[in-house]
């Protein structure tokens, strides 16, 4: 293969372990590094035990079914059918949510996964090695606590997020084929790519409000280039099942319930302050995903060709930015402010994915520069670079400190074995009152969300209670 015909032809000179070896150990170290890392949060997916809305969701299942249980929330709460749905099913098994409860922080960490395989493979770069770390780097924003151990948290974002990749790879692909005149979808694609649109919506209202807001972007770009008319209406209807899936969530009875408790909105405040929230919360986030990138993407080199042009880059990252200011406004306008951090999950994975188009995009347009200097630079800020940002991006997500999440570990374990041990004493103590035991560290562990209250009229205990069919429990004072 010639180097100068590759450079010609935007392509990368093809480089081996052979002839690099500092680039070869370097790779390995880094896969190393992220594998060690991942064990830990696979081994921790054993330690995650159920807690408060997981309860609630299974006492009503139980009581109603699955179904009525969806009918339920929708009737008494609000519109989020398609993440009822799943918790409901999961937590309508006592033996799945007691002793298999590990199976949703890695249904949530599989899901994922292979939406950043879809998303890359959409983007030109099928390298298993770069969707690894690729997936790294985009899971270390999560909201672990929140949206990866727990699952009616985790179902709720984490599996939504996953749909909501695999929709933003397959809409951006319309968005290039119909700036290049290309054919519009087929059908069987347009009706998948219309159902799943209808489910996202029903995940929760932050992510149905930023589908909306991509899509809408697509279709007034087809609309104002004049496109082929196939792909406009193809388009148009793939909008017209996430405006439908919007309706059925807005038009909830149980959201009266919830506005009740909200303060009354502000729209132009709103709009403002979702603006500002964007730098003020996220530029740290941004640059530190940024450098992780275009590092990895230097010492793996996936991207054998740029096949993004730099008007497509640009119309991209706008709408990625419009979609996360649309993200934030749903919150800032609903809720006047920014919500837990388990929505976060939502913002972050969009600006994750405005650094890796921005670091692609200088990456490719810096080939030469690249080429000449890679062997000790770019290896040093690759190391350097996960360090940093591991730190910056832990904090981002959950509030914590990157030690914080590694010491973490020690408590993960105890905490498991005395939740175990609590749902043991409720299921042999049916129609009883029940005062159980504090766990000293458990706000130590990244596996802990909520628990129950020393008020046995307490929601949380409530559904506990009604779960384990109890008259009653508090926790000790």
């Amino acid at each position: 293969m010639n180097p100068d015909q590759d450079r010609k032809n935007n392509v990368c000179p093809a480089h081996g372990p052979s002839s690099n070896k500092a680039l070869m150990y370097s790779q390995r170290g880094i896969l190393v590094f992220l594998g060690i890392c991942f064990t830990w949060l696979i081994w921790n997916t054993t330690n995650a035990f159920p807690a408060v809305d997981d309860f609630c969701y299974g006492a009503r299942a139980n009581r109603d079914g699955i179904l009525g249980s969806v009918a339920s929330e929708y009737m008494s709460w609000g519109g989020r059918y398609a993440a009822t749905l799943l918790i409901s099913a999961f937590a309508s098994s006592r033996e799945i949510l007691l002793n298999g409860y590990f199976l949703a922080p890695l249904a949530i960490l599989a899901a994922n996964f292979l939406a950043v395989s879809h998303f890359l493979n959409k983007t030109g770069i099928p390298t298993k090695s770069y969707k690894f770390v690729f997936f790294a780097i985009a899971i270390a924003v999560f909201s672990f606590r929140e949206a990866v151990f727990w699952m009616a948290g985790g179902f709720t974002y984490g599996i939504g997020c996953a749909l909501f990749l695999v929709l933003i790879a397959e809409e951006s692909g319309i968005f290039l084929q119909a700036r290049k005149h290309e054919d519009p979808p087929s059908w069987a694609r347009t009706f998948m790519l219309s159902g799943a649109s209808l489910v996202l919506a029903g995940f929760n209202e932050t992510l149905m409000v930023a589908h909306a807001a991509l899509l809408s972007l697509l279709f007034s770009f087809c609309v104002v280039a004049r496109r082929k008319n196939g792909v406009i209406f193809r388009t148009g209807i793939i909008l017209a099942f996430a405006i439908l899936g919007a309706l059925i969530v807005i038009n909830a009875p149980g959201n009266l319930a919830r506005e009740a408790t909200l303060a009354p909105p502000a729209l132009f405040r709103s709009m403002g302050k979702s603006f500002l929230w964007i730098f003020e919360r996220y530029t740290h986030v941004f640059l530190g995903c940024w450098l992780l990138f275009y590092s990895s993407l230097i010492v793996f080199n996936p991207l054998q060709k740029n096949t993004l042009e730099k008007s497509e880059f640009r119309m991209i990252a706008a709408a990625l930015f419009i979609t996360l200011w649309a993200a934030l406004f749903t919150r800032a306008y609903a809720l006047n402010g920014s919500g837990p951090s388990r929505v976060h999950t939502v913002d972050l994975l969009l600006v994750s994915l405005l650094a890796f188009h921005a670091a692609r995009h200088v990456y490719s347009a810096n080939r030469e520069a690249v080429f000449q200097s890679r062997k000790l630079m770019p290896i040093f800020m690759s190391f350097v670079g996960i360090f940093i940002t591991a730190v910056t991006l832990r904090a981002g997500a959950d509030g914590v400190s990157f030690t914080d999440t590694l010491t973490s570990l020690k408590y993960s374990r105890p905490l498991k074995q005395s939740m175990d041990a609590r749902f043991k004493q409720a299921e042999h103590a049916p129609g009883a009152s029940l005062e159980v035991s504090r766990y000293p560290d458990k706000t130590r562990s990244m596996t802990f969300f909520d628990d129950i209250q020393p008020d046995a009229k307490d929601w949380r205990n409530v559904c506990f209670a009604d779960y384990f069919h109890l008259k009653d429990v508090r926790l000790e004072e």
